[in-house]
């Protein structure tokens, strides 16, 4: 994975929500970025869920980082466990945490989502 393929899921996700609270929006969306691996870690033990989530739904498929999103097609195909899922995103986390500290964004953590209409659409998962 190169810094270039990590700004872009960065990006895709900067481009799907807006946020507000401290830092810069790149620094809020790193966090939100982030919070996503440990959300999907909870719910490894629902892979029919996560395929309807995330790959069944295009919407959602769009926010999710390629290699994220292989690990839960393989997942939901029965190719790997939970598990293996989870020590593959613990894995692909911390190659993103690299590459964001070389990027010099520093995760922030944002106050609440905004929606494409600027209204707040919901807020950051509290222990995230």
């Amino acid at each position: 994975m190169t810094k270039e393929e990590a700004r872009k899921d960065i990006e895709r996700i900067a481009e799907t929500f807006k946020t507000i609270g401290p830092g810069t929006e790149a620094d809020r969306t790193t966090q939100l970025f982030l919070q996503m691996f440990d959300v999907l870690r909870r719910r490894l033990d629902q892979p029919r869920v996560l395929k309807i989530l995330y790959i069944d739904s295009p919407g959602a498929a769009e926010v999710l980082p390629m290699g994220m999103r292989e690990i839960v097609r393989r997942l939901a195909a029965g190719e790997i466990t939970a598990a293996q899922a989870d020590q593959e995103l613990i894995q692909l986390k911390l190659l993103y945490e690299e590459l964001i500290r070389e990027m010099a964004l520093r995760p922030a953590k944002p106050i609440a989502l905004i929606g494409s209409q600027g209204r707040i659409v919901g807020f950051p998962i509290k222990g995230a």
